[in-house]
Order: C-alpha cells, then sequence, then structure tokens
C-alpha cells in the first residue's frame, strides 16, 4: 500500500498531476483504488 502524498514526494509529481495519472491507470485497469481508514 502507497499513500498518494507519499508516491507524489518519490516521484517528484504534484499531487494534482499524479491524481491524474492514476485515474488514467485505472480507467485502462492497471491499478485498482482502495480506500483505507487509519
Amino acid at each position: 500500500w502507497v499513500k498518494e502524498e507519499d508516491l507524489a514526494k518519490d516521484l517528484k509529481l504534484h499531487s494534482k498531476q499524479l491524481r491524474r495519472t492514476l485515474r488514467f491507470f485505472e480507467e485502462e485497469k492497471l491499478v485498482t483504488r482502495d480506500q483505507r481508514k487509519e
């Protein structure tokens, strides 16, 4: 599991750009999103 904030920091991307990329990957069925409460 990776938090979006941590992934954005590691990839040196803005969170908005990362979310757009992740949404594309979800649509292409390359990744799945899971909401977790901590």
